[in-house]
Protein backbone atom coordinates (compact mmCIF):
# COMPACT_ATOMS: atom_id res chain seq x y z
CA UNK A 1 0.00 0.00 0.00
CA UNK A 2 1.45 3.28 -0.90
CA UNK A 3 1.29 5.30 1.79
CA UNK A 4 3.84 8.02 1.29
CA UNK A 5 1.52 11.36 0.58
CA UNK A 6 -0.78 10.41 3.03
CA UNK A 7 0.51 12.63 5.93
CA UNK A 8 0.66 15.73 3.20
CA UNK A 9 -2.57 15.75 1.70
CA UNK A 10 -3.50 15.17 5.96
CA UNK A 11 -2.21 18.51 6.22
CA UNK A 12 -3.63 20.33 3.37
CA UNK A 13 -6.79 19.32 3.93
CA UNK A 14 -6.78 20.31 7.64
CA UNK A 15 -5.68 23.84 6.00
CA UNK A 16 -7.83 24.00 3.54
CA UNK A 17 -10.86 23.65 6.29
CA UNK A 18 -8.46 25.56 8.48
CA UNK A 19 -8.16 28.65 5.88
CA UNK A 20 -12.19 28.14 4.69
CA UNK A 21 -13.41 28.75 8.55
CA UNK A 22 -10.92 32.03 9.21
CA UNK A 23 -12.10 33.47 5.65
CA UNK A 24 -15.60 32.58 6.77
CA UNK A 25 -15.19 33.94 10.36
CA UNK A 26 -13.17 37.66 8.96
CA UNK A 27 -10.18 37.04 11.03
CA UNK A 28 -7.39 39.25 11.11
CA UNK A 29 -4.45 38.03 9.28
CA UNK A 30 -2.18 37.37 11.89
CA UNK A 31 -5.04 34.58 13.23
CA UNK A 32 -5.59 33.42 10.17
CA UNK A 33 -1.98 33.01 9.70
CA UNK A 34 -1.58 31.03 13.15
CA UNK A 35 -4.42 28.77 12.42
CA UNK A 36 -3.15 27.71 9.26
CA UNK A 37 0.82 26.99 10.84
CA UNK A 38 -0.62 24.89 13.50
CA UNK A 39 -3.59 23.20 11.36
CA UNK A 40 -0.53 22.51 8.97
CA UNK A 41 2.05 21.57 11.70
CA UNK A 42 -0.64 19.18 13.82
CA UNK A 43 -2.07 17.44 11.23
CA UNK A 44 1.13 16.91 9.40
CA UNK A 45 2.14 15.04 13.30
CA UNK A 46 -0.86 13.50 12.97
CA UNK A 47 -0.57 12.60 9.34
CA UNK A 48 2.51 10.85 9.76
CA UNK A 49 1.49 8.69 12.88
CA UNK A 50 -1.26 7.47 10.78
CA UNK A 51 0.93 6.90 7.55
CA UNK A 52 3.06 4.42 10.43
CA UNK A 53 0.32 2.72 11.37
CA UNK A 54 -1.02 1.83 8.17
CA UNK A 55 2.23 0.99 7.06
CA UNK A 56 2.62 -1.67 10.30
CA UNK A 57 -1.10 -2.85 9.99
CA UNK A 58 -0.41 -3.38 5.94
CA UNK A 59 3.07 -4.58 6.44
CA UNK A 60 3.44 -7.67 3.34
CA UNK A 61 4.08 -10.70 4.96
CA UNK A 62 7.78 -11.86 4.12
CA UNK A 63 7.92 -15.66 2.82
CA UNK A 64 8.88 -18.06 5.41
CA UNK A 65 12.17 -19.83 4.10
CA UNK A 66 12.03 -23.45 3.90
CA UNK A 67 15.50 -24.92 5.60
CA UNK A 68 16.05 -27.96 2.62
CA UNK A 69 19.25 -30.24 2.98
CA UNK A 70 18.36 -31.12 6.64
CA UNK A 71 18.68 -34.24 7.89
CA UNK A 72 16.02 -36.53 7.04
CA UNK A 73 14.31 -34.47 5.50
CA UNK A 74 14.29 -34.59 1.61
CA UNK A 75 13.98 -31.76 -0.79
CA UNK A 76 11.61 -31.28 -3.43
CA UNK A 77 13.48 -33.16 -5.99
CA UNK A 78 13.18 -36.60 -3.56
CA UNK A 79 16.85 -36.29 -2.71
CA UNK A 80 18.38 -35.56 0.30
CA UNK A 81 20.26 -32.56 1.37
CA UNK A 82 20.91 -29.77 -1.30
CA UNK A 83 24.97 -30.17 -1.47
CA UNK A 84 26.88 -33.59 -1.03
CA UNK A 85 28.82 -34.11 1.85
CA UNK A 86 32.47 -34.74 2.37
CA UNK A 87 32.24 -38.08 1.98
CA UNK A 88 30.13 -38.71 -1.22
CA UNK A 89 31.66 -37.92 -4.54
CA UNK A 90 30.41 -35.75 -6.83
CA UNK A 91 31.52 -36.18 -10.79
CA UNK A 92 34.99 -34.44 -10.74
CA UNK A 93 35.87 -37.62 -7.46
CA UNK A 94 35.12 -40.34 -10.15
CA UNK A 95 36.98 -39.05 -12.77
CA UNK A 96 40.08 -38.73 -9.84
CA UNK A 97 39.11 -41.85 -8.67
CA UNK A 98 38.90 -43.94 -12.10
CA UNK A 99 42.08 -42.39 -12.48
CA UNK A 100 43.47 -44.12 -9.49
CA UNK A 101 41.97 -47.53 -10.36
CA UNK A 102 44.36 -47.83 -13.24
Amino acid sequence: MKTKPIPILFALLASFIACVLSIIQGVEFSVFFWRFFWAALIFLFLGTILKMVLDHAFKPEEPEEETEGEEGEESEDGEEGSEPSEGENTDNDDEEDEDDLL
